[in-house]
C-alpha cells in the first residue's frame, strides 16, 4: 500500500517541479529588463516573437499593472516567455539586450557584432511587404536555367549584408546553398556584378546563371541609408 502510494506521491511532486521549472523566469532576462519595466514610458523596449524562436521585433505598449503581463498590441505576454529583447532610448540607441538579432526595428542601432544575422529558416511574414528592394526573376527559355534582379526603388543607397536560397519546408523555408552558408557582401558584389558598396537608387543588378528551381524562396537581408535593416526575398515561379 506505501509502495503504490509511494510512487503517486513522486509522481505528483515530479509534475508540480516540472510545472515551477517552466514557469521559472529566465535569470537574464528578469535581471535585465525588469528594471526598464517600471519606466518603459521614458524608453523603447522590443520584445523578440515568436517567443520561441524570434525573428521580428514587436514593440511593447505597456505593463499590466494587476496581472504583470507585458503587453504587445493585443497580444500578452509574461516575462517568462521572453527570450529576446531589445531596449534603446527615444533617440534609438540599444543600451540593453537580450539575444539581439537583425533585422532591427526602424530606427535602432546597435554595433553589428552583437547581432545575429543568418536566419537559417524564414516564412513569407517576415519578408517586408513594403521595403525600398525589389526581387524579381527571368526564366531562360533554353536551359533549366534563371536570372535573379534585385532593385533598389528607393531614392537612397542600400547595402546587402547577405543573402541565400530557401526550400519550401511546410509553412516556411529553410536555408538550402552548395555550401550550406549565407553567401556573403562579397558573393553578392561578384554575382551580381555590382561595382561600389551599395545599391544606388534606381539602379538593378542581375545574377544570370542562378539555377531555376521553381518554390524556391530567394532572400536578401539589406539595411537602408537610415540604418533600418530587413529582408525582401521572392519565390522563383510565382511572379
Amino acid at each position: 500500500m506505501y509502495g503504490l502510494f509511494g510512487v503517486v506521491l513522486v509522481c505528483v511532486l515530479g509534475v508540480l517541479l516540472v510545472r515551477k521549472l517552466r514557469t521559472r523566469v529566465p535569470v537574464d532576462a528578469a535581471t535585465r529588463l525588469s528594471p526598464f519595466l517600471a519606466r518603459h514610458t521614458q524608453v523603447r523596449i522590443f520584445i523578440g516573437l515568436p517567443l520561441e524562436t524570434p525573428a521580428r521585433w514587436a514593440p511593447l505598449v505597456g505593463v499590466d499593472a494587476r496581472s504583470g503581463l507585458l503587453l504587445l498590441g493585443a497580444r500578452r505576454v509574461a516575462l517568462a516567455q521572453v527570450q529576446a529583447f531589445l531596449v534603446a532610448t527615444k533617440s534609438g540607441e540599444v543600451i540593453a539586450s537580450l539575444h539581439p538579432f537583425a533585422p532591427l526595428p526602424k530606427g535602432l542601432t546597435l554595433d553589428d557584432d552583437d547581432l545575429v544575422l543568418p536566419r537559417a529558416a524564414l516564412t513569407r511574414a517576415m519578408l517586408a511587404d513594403d521595403a525600398p528592394v525589389r526581387v524579381t526573376f527571368t526564366r531562360d527559355p533554353t536551359r533549366p536555367r534563371g536570372a535573379i534582379h534585385v532593385e533598389n526603388a528607393s531614392a537612397d543607397p542600400v547595402i546587402v549584408l547577405q543573402y541565400g536560397s530557401y526550400q519550401p519546408d511546410g509553412a516556411r523555408f529553410t536555408l538550402s546553398t552548395t555550401t550550406g552558408q549565407f553567401f556573403t557582401r562579397d558573393d553578392f558584389y561578384h554575382w551580381f556584378h555590382l561595382t561600389r558598396e551599395a545599391l544606388a537608387p534606381g539602379q538593378q543588378v542581375t545574377d544570370p546563371h542562378a539555377p531555376w528551381t521553381p518554390g524556391r524562396l530567394w532572400a536578401f537581408f539589406c539595411r537602408a541609408a537610415d540604418g533600418t535593416e530587413f529582408i525582401v526575398g521572392a519565390v522563383m515561379g510565382e511572379e
